[in-house]
């Protein structure tokens, strides 16, 4: 294994205890720092091939994850026109897959396959996502005709006007003119 401590002359800088070996180190440490520097360049050379060929890097992992071959999920991403199944929009798409079966159900776009995800573990979260996206939409367009009978008064007409046109409340809209004019450096 190693030379002998008096061969040397120097005692290994980790466990002087222990015979020499190399780069001023015992023989199980310096195995252990090889090792570790092995591992950091097996990673640097496997996150540059996975840079290099991320195409034939997903087509493995679709294959070994889901048995799907290249010609089959080029036939879905035909079959569903490169949109997601769910929304509809043009975007990278995922495989969805039902975690207990792993049976490929359709392609979607990241948002909606980790949406699903969670709708997987309980149904009914489902209608609760549809009544929260609903409020949250109306109440998105009362936001917008506030800003917008805001607006409307920051460039001079009526506040009175405006709040019996767009049935908000008066001084609800006056506090928000004067901290919009407080900001763009304006006094009312």
């Amino acid at each position: 294994m190693g030379r002998k401590l008096s061969e040397r002359g120097k005692p290994p800088s980790c466990h002087p205890d222990r015979p020499y070996f190399a780069a001023g180190l015992c023989g199980p440490c310096y195995q252990a720092g090889r090792a570790r520097s092995d591992r950091e360049r097996t990673r640097e050379q496997n996150r540059r091939y996975a840079r290099k060929n991320s195409h034939k890097v997903r087509e493995f992992q679709r294959r070994y994850a889901y048995g799907l071959e290249p010609e089959d999920f080029d036939a879905m991403v035909a079959a569903q026109q490169g949109r997601c199944a769910i929304c509809r929009r043009k975007k990278d798409l995922c495989v969805d897959h039902c975690h207990l079966t792993n049976q490929v159900r359709a392609l979607l776009c990241k948002i909606c396959n980790i949406v699903t995800g969670l709708c997987d573990a309980d149904p009914d979260y489902v209608s609760h996502l549809a009544r929260y996206a609903s409020r949250a939409a109306a109440m998105r367009a009362v936001r917008n005709e506030f800003v917008e009978a805001v607006d409307r008064c920051v460039e001079g007409e009526d506040l009175k006007v405006v709040a019996r046109e767009t049935g908000m409340k008066a001084p609800m809209l006056r506090l928000a003119v004067e901290k919009r004019l407080i900001q763009e450096g304006r006094t009312s």
